[in-house]
């Protein structure tokens, strides 16, 4: 199990494919950890270095005092890549993790060559800040509240008629997760400050949103679509906030064929 040391933390990493190829970042959703990647990786493996990372407060990294603002998670990943001589490379951010995307981008154009940024938000107005409070409401009764009350903004209808054994999985994963970070994750996920308007991304940008997303609906993605310079929409049909979980197959896909164009 790899692990790197970085602003006075422990983050645990994983390397898979090319090493010699071009590098794609997976950046994790909020409460979620690399294996939210299992379906993805093998898509990219053959023709890209993949990096697989858990952010502080998941999965196998370490879990310091909180909350863990979106901007700590972008120097988190900035020092990561620092401590593991990656120059540049193409990212892939779900939910919370395309928002960390935004000031990493901002703060650090040298490292982008180009972003992916699923079902994610680059501004907290009133409702999301409300939905944000009640799933850190219910994380403070138990896990079991919080999954219940997080279930109808994330899945998709479809989708949760049609994996229920998957769901299941996700269940008893939120089961087990530590009380203590999975608030400090939450509450931090309203904490963004962007250090320059959007429209100073130069990287090219794919946009991808689920077209049912409860939680960050397609006006959220529509407006990072129209301010980032060369920003380009997609949104995923019969899909909720998880789309490029719940349509792995077309999210890939549309990922591929960005990447083949600006690489």
């Amino acid at each position: 199990m790899a692990k790197a040391h970085v602003n006075g933390i422990d983050l645990h990493y994983e390397l898979r494919g090319d090493p010699e190829a071009e590098t794609v970042v997976m950046v994790n959703g909020l409460l979620t950890d690399t294996e939210s990647w299992a379906q993805h990786v093998p898509y990219f493996e053959d023709d890209y270095q993949v990096l697989l990372f858990d952010s502080r407060g998941q999965g196998k990294s370490d879990k310091p005092e909180g909350p863990y603002s979106v901007n700590q998670h972008a120097e988190d990943l900035a020092a990561l890549l620092e401590e593991l001589c990656i120059s540049q490379g193409n990212f892939l951010g779900l939910s919370n993790g395309g928002t960390e995307l935004l000031p990493f981008a901002l703060e650090h154009p040298h490292l982008v060559n180009s972003l992916v940024l699923a079902d994610s938000y680059a501004y907290v107005d009133a409702i999301l800040e409300a939905k944000i409070d009640a799933w850190l409401e219910a994380a403070r009764v138990s896990p079991e509240l919080r999954f219940l009350v997080a279930t109808p903004y994330v899945w998709g209808g479809t989708f949760l008629e049609n994996n229920q054994e998957l769901f299941e999985q996700f269940k008893e994963a939120a089961h087990e997760a530590p009380q203590e970070a999975t608030e400090n994750l939450i509450e931090g996920a309203k904490i963004l400050e962007l250090p320059e308007p959007i429209e100073n991304i130069t990287a090219p940008a794919l946009i991808v949103v689920g077209e049912k997303d409860i939680l960050t609906p397609p006006e959220y993605s529509r407006y990072m679509a129209s301010r980032i310079p060369d920003g380009r929409l997609k949104i995923i049909e019969d899909a909720g906030h998880a789309s490029a979980i719940e349509r792995a197959d077309v999210f890939c896909n549309q990922v591929l064929d960005f990447l083949d164009e600006v690489i």
